[in-house]
C-alpha cells in the first residue's frame, strides 16, 4: 500500500476502485446492500462506503432532471399554426446517449484482478 495514493478523503486508489466493482456488482436491491459491499473493500465499514460513494454521486434533488410537461395547446415549435405535428427543421437534436456502464462480466473480472 505504500505506493497507493490517497485523495484528499484518505482513501487509497485501490480502495475506491474496489467500492466502485462492488457497488456495480451487487444488486442494488440486495438486502444489505452497503454491508455486502464493504466486504469487497478491507478495512472499510458500510458507512465508510456509503458516506464515500454519496460523495461524489449526491442523490439528484426531487424532480431534477425531470422534462416539464409541455401544452399541446397554442402554436409552438412544435406546431407553429401550419397544422403539421412536427416540421421539418423543428426537431431538436437528440442529446447524446449516456456512456455504457461496464457489463457485470467486466467489472467482476476487474474486481478479481483488484483483489490478487
Amino acid at each position: 500500500h505504500g505506493d497507493d495514493p490517497v485523495d484528499a478523503a484518505g482513501w487509497r486508489v485501490s480502495e475506491v476502485e474496489a467500492l466502485y466493482a462492488a457497488h456495480a456488482a451487487i444488486a442494488p436491491t440486495a438486502p444489505n446492500f452497503w454491508q455486502k459491499v464493504a466486504r469487497h473493500v478491507p478495512g472499510r465499514s458500510s458507512n465508510d462506503c456509503f458516506t464515500r460513494f454519496f460523495a461524489t454521486h449526491p442523490t439528484p434533488a426531487a424532480g431534477a432532471g425531470k422534462p416539464k410537461a409541455k401544452s399541446r395547446k397554442g402554436g409552438g415549435a412544435g406546431n407553429c399554426g401550419s397544422g403539421v405535428a412536427n416540421p421539418a427543421g423543428a426537431i431538436a437534436a437528440a442529446a447524446p446517449p449516456p456512456p455504457k456502464r461496464a457489463t457485470i462480466t467486466a467489472v467482476r473480472k476487474r474486481a478479481r484482478e483488484l483483489h490478487e
